[in-house]
């Protein structure tokens, strides 16, 4: 997989094979009569999709932003060919999600930061916090004191992005409300001793 990731991050082409194998074309409703095998395949790959997290152009932790803007534009142009336009914010979301750290060291790098700005819509930046939410994954429940502390950290990078990404503190911003929310619903539970 590392090596998968590496190609990836480096040119969009396989990712877009990826994205017009288990996403349907734009306008495309109808339901396909497919082969067990089609089937098999297009599970295969989904569970492959499933299981990439790669910021674009990142190496060692570092993002090139002229090389995030090509991969960007490369990606987009692939998307087009593939009647698959509408679905450029959503991908976006997903991979930009995984993004290091910026050199003042708030989320995303300055590179991820500026690309929201010029390409946010509302499906990428719902895309972006749903990766960044659940890639949380499995946790321990801490009466909403581990959610408290999340809460806390992401108001503190959506404040401090404000002035100049408002987009990119956006992202954060809505972050922040759901594990404030989460916390307050722990925290609840835990007075009513449901655990």
């Amino acid at each position: 997989m590392k090596c998968f990731q590496k190609i990836l991050k480096a040119s969009p082409e396989n990712y877009a094979e990826l994205v017009a194998v288990v996403f349907k074309k734009d306008g495309d409703n109808q339901e396909r009569t497919l082969t067990e095998e089609q089937k098999n395949y297009i599970n295969v790959v989904d569970r492959l999709y499933d299981k990439i997290r790669f910021c674009p152009a990142e190496k060692d932790g570092k993002v090139d932003a002229g090389e995030l803007k090509e991969w960007i534009e490369h990606f987009k142009e692939l998307l087009a060919k593939n009647n698959q336009a509408s679905l450029l914010g959503y991908q976006l979301g997903r991979v930009l999600s995984s993004s290091p750290a910026g050199t003042d060291g708030y989320y995303p790098c300055e590179a991820v930061r500026d690309v929201i700005e010029e390409y946010a819509d509302e499906s990428l930046i719902d895309r972006y916090v749903s990766c960044v939410h659940y890639d949380r994954g499995i946790f321990s429940p801490s009466e909403g004191k581990e959610e408290k502390n999340l809460a806390r950290r992401y108001k503190e990078n959506a404040d401090y992005l404000s002035t100049l990404y408002p987009k990119t503190a956006a992202i954060y911003y809505e972050l922040y409300d759901i594990y404030r929310d989460q916390a307050k619903h722990e925290r609840e539970r835990a007075e009513n001793g449901v655990y």
